[in-house]
């Protein structure tokens, strides 16, 4: 449940501004984000405000896996397979929490990467 929690919220984070402009561009599409739910209920006065609060709870969240992980450590008696399975299950969240803070799919050309190429440049 947590690994589900977190891989939405990091994908909301990074999409926040692309689903604004495309809401902004549409015929009244409601946006659904953490971001701006955060920042409707929590009536805060601006969106970095909003985007730190969900920041925030991405933080909590990651640390209730880091507990959640420990527990299961020392209280269960899991196959070596299920630990397999937990430990993709976590690189996969990783891997996600990377792509979408670094790929250009969210930030355009200001989170795009740059290669050896485009150093020359």
């Amino acid at each position: 449940m947590l690994v589900k929690d977190h891989l939405g919220i990091i994908n909301d984070m990074a999409s926040y501004d692309k689903e604004l402009r495309a809401s902004k561009s549409s015929d009244g599409e409601q946006m659904i984000n953490i971001v701006d739910v955060v920042q409707r209920i929590m009536c805060l006065p601006d969106v970095d405000s909003a985007k730190a609060m969900a920041y925030a709870y991405q933080l909590q969240t990651e640390a209730l896996m880091i507990d959640e992980l420990q527990h299961l450590k020392n209280e269960a008696r899991f196959e070596y397979q299920e630990w397999q399975y937990l430990e993709a299950t976590y690189i996969c969240a990783s891997g996600h929490a990377f792509f979408s803070m670094t790929s250009s799919r969210y930030g355009g050309e200001v989170a795009r990467l740059k290669g050896e190429s485009d150093e020359d440049n």
